[in-house]
C-alpha cells in the first residue's frame, strides 16, 4: 500500500469529495477498512460492473454485456494506473465516472478477447486525467451465462412491474377538480378517484367546473350525499357541438364533455354518460323540495340504502321512486313530516323484504 501513498492527492482536490478518504491523516490500515472492503456495483448502459477490494493494492473489476453476455474480468493494479492516481483516487474516479457526473466519463472499447475502458475527467474546467483499464474475456459457462440471463429478466420485469404500480398507484390517487369558490381565486373543490363518499352539499353556492363524465372515475365511491335540486344538470356545462333544432336524437353527444338541455335532460344519475356500480348508498337533504325527475337512478344500479333527510314541512313524493330501485333494501326517512303514500311505501317495502325506518 506504500506505493499508493506516493501518488500525490493533491494535484487532484476534485476528486476528494465527501466518500474519499484524506490520504494524509488516514493510515493504511483504515483506508483498507474503510474504503476498500465490499464489492460495488455499477450498472452503465448495457454493462454490469463490480469491483471488489480484495487486498491494499489491487482491484477486482467484473464486467458482463447484458446483450451478449460476453464476460470480462481482471485484477487492476497499482502499477496498471498510469494517471498517476492512488488506488483510491482511481475508485473515486470510477465512481463519478459510472454515476454520470458532470465532467467525467467512461467510454467502452470492445476489442478481440478485450475490452478497453478508458476514464476521463476534466478537473477544474481544463485539467484532463485519461485512465485506460483493460480487461480479457473469460467465457461463461452455459448454466453460468443462463443464470445471469434469468437475473436479467427478473430485474427487468420487476422494474416493469413496480413502474405499473406506481401508474395505478397515480391513477387511483389522482384528483379531479369539481368545483371552484367564486369568492375565492384559486380554491378548488377537488375529489381523489378512491373517494369513499362524494358530498354535493359541500358546494352548493360554488360554481361547477367539472365535466359529469369525470363522475365515471370514482370507481371506489360508495355514498353520495345531495340536496334534492342538485339532480338537476348545471347549466355552466357548456355543449360539445351547436345542437341542432327540433328533436333531442338528432344531438351529438361526445365522451369528452356534457351537453346540457334544459327541456330534456334533467336527472344526472339516470343517465346512460354516468355508471357507478360501487354506490351503494345515498342520501337525500332537503333544499327546495324539488322532485326527482324521472323517478329513477339508473346510474346507481347497487344502491341498497336510500335517506331522505329534512323534509319536515314539504310533502315528500318518494314511492314512484323508490318502486323503481330493485336492489334497494333499507329506507330511511329522517325528519320527515309529510310522506305522500306513506301505506303504500310500509306494504311494499313489508312485500319486499326492505327494512323500513322513519325516525
Amino acid at each position: 500500500m506504500s506505493k499508493n501513498f506516493k501518488k500525490s492527492t493533491s494535484q487532484f482536490p476534485e476528486l476528494l469529495d465527501i466518500d474519499s478518504i484524506n490520504l494524509n491523516t488516514r493510515s493504511n490500515q483504515n483506508f483498507m477498512s474503510t474504503q476498500l472492503v465490499d464489492s460495488k456495483t455499477f450498472v452503465f448502459n448495457n454493462y454490469n460492473i463490480t469491483m471488489s477490494y480484495t487486498s491494499d493494492d489491487n482491484i477486482f473489476m467484473n464486467i458482463i454485456n447484458t446483450i451478449t453476455f460476453q464476460n470480462y474480468e481482471g485484477i487492476i493494479r497499482d502499477s496498471d494506473i498510469t494517471s498517476n492516481l492512488s488506488l483510491e483516487l482511481f475508485n473515486t474516479l470510477v465512481n463519478k465516472s459510472f454515476g454520470n457526473q458532470p465532467n467525467y466519463k467512461v467510454v467502452f472499447q470492445v476489442e478481440n478477447n478485450f475490452i478497453k475502458i478508458n476514464f476521463t475527467a476534466i478537473l477544474d474546467g481544463f485539467f484532463p486525467i485519461i485512465q485506460t483499464i483493460e480487461l480479457r474475456e473469460k467465457v461463461l459457462s452455459g448454466d453460468k451465462a443462463l443464470t445471469l440471463k434469468l437475473t436479467e429478466m427478473e430485474a427487468k420485469y420487476k422494474s416493469e412491474i413496480n413502474e405499473l404500480k406506481k401508474q395505478i398507484d397515480e391513477l387511483k390517487n389522482e384528483e379531479i377538480i369539481f368545483a371552484i369558490n367564486p369568492n375565492k381565486f384559486g380554491d378548488y373543490l377537488k375529489y381523489s378517484t378512491n373517494s369513499k363518499e362524494f358530498n354535493f352539499t359541500k358546494f352548493d353556492d360554488w360554481n361547477w367546473i367539472g365535466n359529469y363524465i369525470d363522475f365515471n372515475k370514482l370507481t371506489c365511491l360508495t355514498k353520495i350525499i345531495i340536496f334534492d335540486k342538485n339532480f338537476n344538470y348545471q347549466k355552466t356545462i357548456k355543449d360539445i357541438y351547436t345542437p341542432q333544432r327540433g328533436n333531442i336524437e338528432n344531438h351529438t353527444y361526445d365522451a369528452s364533455g356534457w351537453q346540457f338541455y334544459e327541456n330534456y335532460l334533467q336527472n344526472i344519475f339516470d343517465s346512460p354518460q354516468i355508471f357507478l356500480p360501487s354506490v351503494t348508498e345515498l342520501e337525500i337533504k332537503f333544499l327546495n323540495n324539488a322532485r326527482i325527475f324521472n323517478d329513477n337512478l339508473r346510474s346507481l344500479p347497487n344502491l341498497k340504502k336510500i335517506t331522505w333527510n329534512n323534509f319536515a314541512n314539504n310533502q315528500l313524493v318518494s314511492f314512484p321512486l323508490i318502486k323503481n330501485l330493485t336492489n334497494l333494501k333499507h329506507i330511511i326517512f329522517l325528519t320527515c313530516l309529510n310522506i305522500h303514500e306513506l301505506d303504500q311505501i310500509k306494504n311494499w317495502c313489508d312485500s319486499k323484504g326492505i327494512k323500513l325506518e322513519i325516525k
